[in-house]
């Protein structure tokens, strides 16, 4: 009796053209979105799903191909300088990057399902593939300019026009668009002219393996805390639009309260090579000290995902300012 040929396995292409999924986070470029497109490609690949995650070489020492999970892989391919550089830069090297892609593809003789793109930088190359392809586009957005320059308190934080504009061709032509949260849903169609029809709602995951309750008082002593203080926590880079200034001037107020109130800020700014981050780390101690809040806040640099896990149960509030 003939035997049938393995079927082959459902394909996604998936892009994070500014930063690689396998990036240490906190980062200037990485965080939640690195994650996000890590794990959602892990999951796929268990389901019998590959995906190849293309994204832009920033170290010219790094394969070509890196296998990170079963039927999930990273594909590093050269866009403008194979080095770390502001994500604003790379717009400039994107036709470049969209050039590698259809090359990689016949080289190796690829065919895929679905595009699926995460962030504005990666749905505009998706975009271009999408018209040589003829396969449908799923986007998500991550983030949203309109949004983001509503809430901008440096002139610096803002996005640029050209993102608010390739931002809005992207959501509109794409086939259907991911939106992490109702606001999320809310803002594409008021403010970016989406049809209703095309977003779908899917909350973000959260790897229990990794984050689960814990009991406060061990998680306390093994990050060296007081086990009988009020602890308040954020987690994040350090950015004005992250309103942590918001959370100092809160903990001013309810102190009096709370004679040993515990403030932790874990998420960068003590080692990091961005000036603005820098800066708002040093405006941050300014606001502390005039509040006199100085003895009762650390700044704490980015933790691997089990030690923050750690911080998460020690806090007796995590605030998202």
């Amino acid at each position: 009796m003939r035997q049938e040929p393995a079927a082959s396995p459902r394909r996604v292409a998936m892009f994070s053209v500014h930063s690689c999924p396998l990036a240490a986070l906190g980062g200037q470029e990485t965080g939640g979105m690195n994650v996000y497109v890590r794990e959602l490609s892990r999951h796929l690949g268990r389901q019998g799903i590959a995906v190849d995650v293309y994204t832009r070489r920033q170290d010219p020492c790094l394969p070509t191909v890196v296998e990170f999970a079963p039927r999930a892989r990273v594909i590093h391919l050269n866009a403008g300088p194979a080095a770390p550089y502001d994500k604003h830069r790379v717009w400039c090297h994107l036709p470049e990057f969209v050039k590698e892609v259809r090359q990689f593809m016949v080289r190796h003789e690829l065919s895929y399902e679905v595009l699926h793109s995460h962030y504005w930088l990666s749905g505009w190359v998706a975009l271009q593939l999408r018209r040589t392809l003829q396969i449908p586009m799923v986007h998500m957005s991550h983030t949203l300019a309109s949004v983001k320059n509503a809430a901008a308190q440096q002139a610096w934080e803002h996005e640029p026009l050209r993102r608010l504009r390739i931002e809005q061709k992207v959501l509109q032509r794409s086939d259907a668009l991911i939106a992490e949260s109702p606001a999320s849903r809310r803002h594409m169609l008021q403010e970016y002219g989406v049809e209703p029809e095309k977003v779908q709602i899917i909350p973000g995951g959260v790897d229990a393996a990794v984050f689960h309750p814990l009991d406060r008082q061990p998680a306390r002593q093994a990050l060296g805390l007081d086990v009988e203080s009020p602890v308040l926590l954020f987690v994040g880079r350090l950015q004005p639009l992250k309103g942590i200034d918001i959370l100092l001037r809160a903990a001013h107020v309810v102190r009096p309260q709370y004679a040993l109130l515990q403030v932790l800020v874990v998420g960068g700014g003590l080692d990091t090579q961005d000036e603005h981050e820098a800066q708002e780390l040093q405006r941050l101690h300014a606001l502390s000290a005039h509040l006199g809040l100085t003895p009762h806040v650390q700044f704490i640099k980015a933790q691997p995902q089990d030690i923050l896990a750690q911080y998460y149960a020690a806090a007796d509030v995590f605030v998202m300012p």
